[in-house]
C-alpha cells in the first residue's frame, strides 16, 4: 500500500469482511501494519458484513483487489464482476481461471507487493481501462459463471468454457 499512497495519496481502500461478529477494530488491531498508521483515515476495516451489506460495499467501490496466496474457487473474483467492478486478483487458483489478464481483470503474482500495487494503480490511474475491465467482466460472469449456465453446460455434457 505504500507505493500506492506514494502515487495516489488519495486512494482509499476498504477492506470488507472478516470471521463471523468480528469488529472492524479487531480486524484493523490484527492486520493494519504499523508502517501504515499514518494512513489509517484512508484505510477502513469493516469487520464481519451480512449479504446485503456487502452488496452495498461493491455498490460503492470502483475496483475489487484479491491479494490472495492461496485461492481455492475465486467467489469474490466472480461477486466483483457481477457487480460491474474491476477486478485485479492474485494469477493463483479460481482467480488465474475465472479472468482474462487484461480483458475481464487483471492477474498478478501472489505475494508480490510491487505486482499488486502495479495492477492497483493501473486501475485506479486508468478509467478507461478500469471501465473497459469492469464492462468485459461482467458480461464474462453473466455469460459463463453463472449457476444456469454451468448446470446447462452439465446437462448438455460439456464443462469447456
Amino acid at each position: 500500500m505504500d507505493i500506492v499512497f506514494a502515487q495516489t495519496p488519495d486512494v482509499q481502500f476498504v477492506l470488507a469482511g472478516g470471521h463471523r461478529d468480528c469488529t472492524a477494530s479487531q480486524m484493523e488491531s490484527w492486520l493494519l501494519p504499523a508502517n501504515l498508521y499514518a494512513h489509517r483515515s484512508q484505510i477502513h476495516f469493516t469487520g464481519w458484513l451480512t449479504p446485503e451489506q456487502m452488496t452495498k460495499r461493491y455498490r460503492a467501490a470502483d475496483v475489487v483487489v484479491v491479494p490472495s496466496w492461496y485461492e481455492p474457487f475465486g467467489m469474490v473474483v466472480l461477486e466483483g464482476m457481477i457487480h460491474g467492478l474491476a477486478v485485479a486478483a492474485s494469477a493463483i487458483g479460481g482467480p488465474a481461471e475465472i479472468l482474462k489478464d487484461g480483458e475481464t481483470g487483471l492477474l498478478f503474482l501472489p505475494c508480490n507487493a510491487a505486482a499488486l500495487a502495479d495492477a492497483i494503480l493501473r486501475l485506479v490511474n486508468d478509467r478507461d481501462l478500469r471501465v473497459r475491465i469492469a464492462a468485459a467482466g461482467s458480461e464474462e460472469v453473466r455469460k459463463t459463471w453463472l449457476w444456469s449456465r454451468i448446470a446447462e453446460k452439465m446437462r448438455c455434457g460439456h464443462l469447456e468454457q
